[in-house]
């Protein structure tokens, strides 16, 4: 995009969980302005959890340590490697978590743990009566309001540049 581009990462679900683990990476640190998590999740395993004992009432073992062996063999990663909290508390990049308050896909509170595992500027907007991934249609006025604010306030904050 050339010198002076402002960089912000946006994810939603497990894109969210994605950008806040990458958060900490030294590419992220130097380039990006502020990331914007929409539903995020700390961590797979703990979403598996919640999942499997949401929907199916079955316990995490054998299930969980298998399918993380199994997903370390094939991918090069296990559930427990990396998480959103550990990248968030250690990272000085700006983050904006959403989240709904009705969400039964990726309960709320996991934002609520994001936020207080946080070390540098994070905020946290909860939009309530919003399921999973909709807080954006439930109330549209209020989260562009606070993304605009957000990305307004931490613009130039990094600049990408050639060098």
């Amino acid at each position: 995009f050339g010198d002076g581009a402002e960089l912000f990462l946006f994810g939603c679900s497990m894109g969210s969980a994605t950008v806040l683990m990458a958060s900490d990476l030294p590419f992220v640190r130097e380039h990006v302005s502020g990331i914007i998590a929409d539903c995020p999740y700390n961590a797979p395993e703990e979403e598996f959890r919640y999942i499997l004992d949401r929907d199916y009432h079955l316990p995490p073992f054998p299930l969980i340590p298998l399918t993380s062996r199994l997903c370390k063999r094939r991918a090069g990663w296990a559930f427990d490697e990396r998480t959103a909290c550990d990248s968030v508390s250690v990272t000085d990049v700006p983050i904006l978590l959403i989240h709904g308050t009705a969400d039964r896909y990726v309960p709320a509170r996991f934002s609520v743990d994001i936020y207080e595992s946080r070390h540098g500027v994070c905020e946290l907007l909860l939009i309530d009566g919003a399921s999973h991934g909709y807080s954006f249609y439930q109330d549209p006025t209020r989260y562009l309001t606070k993304v605009d604010e957000f990305m307004k306030k931490h613009a130039q904050r990094r600049v990408l540049s050639k060098n």
